[in-house]
């Protein structure tokens, strides 16, 4: 029996997501609702994959081409920033997004305005 490599893959990552939305942080569906309030069409834990790998990102902003990640403190581990950089390649060099990260502490506490300029592209967090 030969098995659809392709679609057990999607079937592991629409599980992956499914746990990740019921899971959301705080400051997850902080941006979230601050996202709701501007407006923004988005998709939340959003999955992109190709017959090497699969990523789920925490916000797809389809209209603008954007992948907001809301980064907890394990961001900060050694494998997760090797991780995170081998993501953040596929997702800009491979389908042409751009990526932005936000620290949770950040993402508590911004207002829209401030999400608003960070989505524009104005310099106001660093990974740091």
């Amino acid at each position: 029996m030969k098995l659809n490599k392709s679609r057990d893959n999607q079937s592991l990552l629409a599980k992956r997501r499914n746990v990740l939305i019921v899971r959301a942080t705080p400051s997850e569906e902080r941006v979230a609702g601050l996202l709701d309030y501007l407006g923004e069409r988005y998709l939340f834990q959003k999955g992109f994959f190709n017959e090497h790998t699969h990523y789920i990102v925490d916000f797809y902003l389809p209209k603008r081409k954007l992948c907001l990640e809301i980064d907890g403190g394990y961001h900060g581990k050694p494998e997760q920033v090797a991780y995170d950089a081998r993501r953040d390649a596929f997702l800009t060099e491979v389908r042409k997004f751009k990526v932005l990260r936000i620290r949770n502490e950040c993402a508590d506490a911004i207002d829209a305005e401030g999400l608003l300029d960070v989505i524009n592209g104005v310099p106001v967090f660093s990974r740091e």
